[in-house]
């Protein structure tokens, strides 16, 4: 897996089984190709935090997966605004992401739907996606 290119990139990313679609979203402040490597090291050793992760990652095999940067941070982005995007791309994910609570999400319990929900979401403005 090239996990070379987010190497010194702040931003959001994610980890997909090109099998089923399934998807693992995270982020780094830092630098998201140590995140990237330390969620690898989890995974291998069976003890990756997300539990849904690591049941999918248990039953395929390390090649079924890539990595993706998803965003990568402009310069000055605070922890926050990366947070805020890590969670619009869980979002985007929704019915695939490994780490998204569906039953629990506040957003996901809203009328209209999930795509409702995202517009109506004030988005800081270097996040707005275009239309």
């Amino acid at each position: 897996m090239q996990i070379i290119a987010l190497s010194g990139s702040r931003g959001v990313y994610g980890i997909q089984n090109v099998k089923t679609g399934g998807i693992y979203v995270g982020s780094s402040a830092r630098d998201m190709g140590s995140r990237v490597s330390r969620s690898l090291s989890d995974l291998r050793a069976g003890n990756h935090a997300c539990h849904n992760m690591q049941i999918a990652w248990d039953e395929g095999l390390e090649k079924d997966f890539t990595i993706t940067a998803l965003w990568k941070a402009p310069d000055g982005a605070t922890i926050d605004e990366i947070r805020s995007r890590e969670e619009y791309y869980r979002l985007q994910h929704v019915e695939m992401a490994y780490n998204t609570n569906r039953a629990k999400h506040p957003l996901l319990n809203i009328a209209g739907g999930i795509g409702k929900t995202l517009d109506a979401i004030e988005w800081a403005e270097p996040y707005k996606v275009a239309a």
